[in-house]
């Protein structure tokens, strides 16, 4: 069935006008280098992969009828008419962080599933972002955590709403529903991916499609790691980031997200390369402590 909204992907003459000189600001939102998987994975990770491969070892992706790729295509109209785009967001060290050690989080609320009790720290701006980012995007949460966990951090974000003002997650999708247990995909949401973003703090390797993705610095405030994440300002940031990324998609009119996303990755290698020795040495020291973790 035909998309009913037509995108050649010919970015007119000015197009970046909105992002002038703020390349080097956003790059570390739009390049980043996968780590190689160990040859060896844990018994436990092979079989979660096995089990978790479609077609040629590729990931097991949703398939759509008919009426729900009509259905689909009618909403995606309605939306690109509101001026709106589909923005996934990822909740784990995206918009929060969670944690069962108490050690680590005296004072934090928290919430008990199977006995177990969690404590959260929502990422600062978090509803701030959230509320202005609405008037933009359809807004939906996707994570590989379960479905009681996650049902449990989104009503404690929706509980953070002001009287009189309102939040709305189109969609909660999580691990229980996916069909591929290893790796996201936005197949699982959306038949087309023409006018989609995603947020999350995970690298490329656990989605099955990069092109839409924007990957934000994870957020730690419980533990050793807490101490990067001290004055975290990444959320205003990326406010600017996805409101300038919405005004050139809706000027541009015939340019899918992916593809201004491609071209701003290009802009951003050239203006912000990025240091392979340096990371390849850090990943280094990352086997070399697995390797010695494991000979303990």
């Amino acid at each position: 069935m035909a998309n009913s909204l037509l995108f050649d992907n010919n970015l007119k003459s000015g197009w970046d006008a909105p992002l002038a000189g703020l390349i080097p600001q956003f790059a570390h939102f739009l390049q980043w280098v996968d780590e190689p998987q160990d040859e060896e994975q844990p018994g436990e990770a092979a079989a979660a992969a096995a089990t978790s491969t479609g077609v040629n070892g590729g990931p097991i992706l949703r398939t759509y009828s008919e009426n729900e790729l009509r259905e689909f295509h009618r909403d995606q109209t309605r939306l690109h008419s509101a001026r709106k785009i589909y923005l996934v967001l990822d909740i784990d060290h995206t918009l929060l962080h969670c944690t069962r050690n108490k050690d680590n989080a005296v004072d934090a609320p928290s919430f008990t599933i199977a006995d177990e009790e969690w404590f959260f720290h929502f990422r600062p701006g978090l509803l701030e972002f959230l509320l202005e980012m609405q008037q933009y995007f359809e807004l939906l949460l996707y994570t590989f955590s379960t479905r009681p966990y996650a049902e449990q951090l989104a009503n404690a974000i929706l509980a953070l709403v002001p009287e009189g003002r309102q939040l709305r997650f189109r969609t909660l999708l999580t691990r229980n529903e996916c069909l591929d247990k290893c790796r996201k995909s936005l197949q699982e949401l959306f038949p087309v991916q023409s006018m989609v973003l995603a947020i999350d703090d995970n690298k490329g390797a656990v989605w099955a499609e990069k092109d839409n993705l924007i990957k934000v610095p994870p957020y730690y405030y419980f533990g050793k790691k807490a101490r990067g994440s001290v004055g975290d300002r990444h959320l205003a940031s990326l406010s600017v980031l996805l409101k300038a990324l919405h005004q050139i998609f809706f000027d541009q009119k015939t340019c899918e997200t992916r593809a201004i996303l491609g071209r701003l990755r290009e802009m951003a290698a050239v203006e912000c390369p990025l240091d392979l020795p340096a990371i390849e040495k850090e990943w280094e020291r990352r086997r070399e402590r697995r390797r010695e973790k494991a000979r303990r």
